[in-house]
């Protein structure tokens, strides 16, 4: 079930804003988060954190960049799907 968060002012433990925030339950225990930041040039970068308490997230890597506008749904076997808008700034 994807869990929609308010990411006005939510940044990962780099200090990265977590625009466009999407939000599962991760089968594994907490939640996966999959957002964008901006990297400059009207350009942004997609990111995965993870989060016990959906407050404190930990960044975990960068998926794609330039790219935006993130989702993620978690698939039957534990597997997971993640889109993006390549390029990012609606190119």
């Amino acid at each position: 079930m994807e869990r929609r968060v308010d990411g006005l002012g939510v940044r990962d433990d780099q200090g990265r804003t977590m625009d466009t925030l999407k939000v599962i339950e991760n089968p594994a225990g907490g939640y996966l988060a999959v957002y964008h930041t901006g990297i400059g040039h009207d350009q942004f970068a997609v990111h995965v954190a993870t989060s016990a308490d959906l407050t404190t997230w930990t960044y975990r890597t960068t998926v794609d960049q330039p790219a935006s506008q993130p989702t993620i749904a978690a698939l039957a076997g534990g597997d997971f799907l993640l889109a993006v808008e390549a390029g990012g700034g609606g190119r």
